[in-house]
């Protein structure tokens, strides 16, 4: 038994073949490949599944972000504003012959019983518009286009509605 141990110490390490090392360098690469990838498409696809019905982060209304909104939260919001439309009318501030003028609207016309609001923002519209962004038929930008917003913020537009 003895000799045999002495036998393995004597012997050294058969090197590597080259070929070896190369298929064993490509099985890595590959498998570093593969698992990047998979873990991103993991990443996007549970971000896609957070978002679902919510709007992105990184899209604004002026200063107003509405990241993370769902449909419902984003019709609240805009109700909100069109409340406060309501209320305050809108407001002109001009400069003419170097005096400064002021005009209000309202925009709300009372009837004998009823209301009826001549200016409002299209709620519908915008939050159907706000929840289409970052999401189009080809899955690609699906993929790429709800990261983008993240570090280059989209402005959206409000609707607004003139009944006469």
């Amino acid at each position: 038994m003895s000799a045999e141990i002495a036998e393995n110490k004597t012997k050294e390490a058969v090197p590597v073949q080259p070929k070896r090392r190369i298929v064993m360098a490509v099985f890595v690469i590959a498998a570093v490949v593969v698992l990047l990838l998979g873990t991103g498409i993991g990443v996007v696809w549970s971000y896609q599944k957070v978002y679902q019905n919510k709007i992105y982060p990184g899209i604004y209304l002026g200063t107003y972000h509405l990241g993370g909104l769902s449909g419902e939260e984003a019709k609240k919001f805009i109700d909100g504003l069109n409340n406060r439309l309501d209320e305050e009318g809108v407001n002109y501030v001009f400069s003419k012959d170097g005096a400064e003028q002021k005009i209000k609207i309202d925009t709300v016309m009372l009837e004998s019983e009823s209301a009826i609001e001549l200016v409002s923002f299209d709620a519908e519209k915008f939050v159907n518009d706000a929840l289409q962004i970052g999401r189009s038929s080809n899955w690609f930008l699906n993929y790429i286009l709800p990261w983008r917003y993240r570090w280059f913020p989209e402005k959206v537009t409000l609707s607004v509605k003139i009944d006469s």
